[in-house]
């Protein structure tokens, strides 16, 4: 009877695990559809941990707005699976001009971005969320620190990047 009962109890809790909410994003065929479009960055959150211990040594946002404005850019995703990488529009002579600093290819795969640029690599983002006109993408890597970030330049550390985009 000990038995019986306890293989109840296991599978009732299974049961209860199996109906709760993921937390996770589900990307369906509609909400690929969603990254279809042109996307400004506008927010990235970093935080940098140690990796021997996973200790957090740096936790950094920085807005890319009219103070900051020199930063941002803009990511193009094509239907197709074509996409694109631009900087912040200029003008040079009265014509409004956009440096593309990436080509890519991009398949979505349940809630992973999967980038390839056409030169050659790949990297992979989590989709936090997705929406009409607001997007978050996850990046987790190990790196050397760029300059000025008070890090030993010769330490790899990991890094998790949360960037923030609004539709345009």
């Amino acid at each position: 009877m000990k038995v019986q009962y306890f293989s109840f109890a296991v599978l009732s809790c299974l049961l209860i695990a199996s109906c709760q909410k993921d937390n996770g994003v589900k990307i369906s065929a509609k909400n690929a559809s969603l990254i279809a479009g042109k996307w400004q960055a506008y927010q990235r959150h970093t935080v940098v941990y140690r990796v021997e211990d996973n200790a957090i040594l740096k936790d950094t946002v920085v807005n890319y707005n009219a103070a900051n404005n020199i930063n941002w850019w803009f990511e193009i995703y094509e239907a197709n699976g074509n996409a694109f990488v631009t900087g912040k529009p200029y003008t040079i002579n009265n014509v409004l001009k956009a440096d593309t600093t990436a080509f890519l290819n991009y398949a979505i795969n349940g809630a992973s971005l999967m980038l390839k640029p056409k030169n050659g690599g790949s990297e992979n983002k989590s989709i936090i969320s997705i929406t009409e006109t607001d997007m978050t993408l996850k990046k987790v890597y190990n790196s050397l620190p760029r300059l000025n970030w008070g890090l030993d330049l010769r330490t790899e550390y990991k890094f998790v990047e949360q960037t923030f985009y609004k539709k345009q």
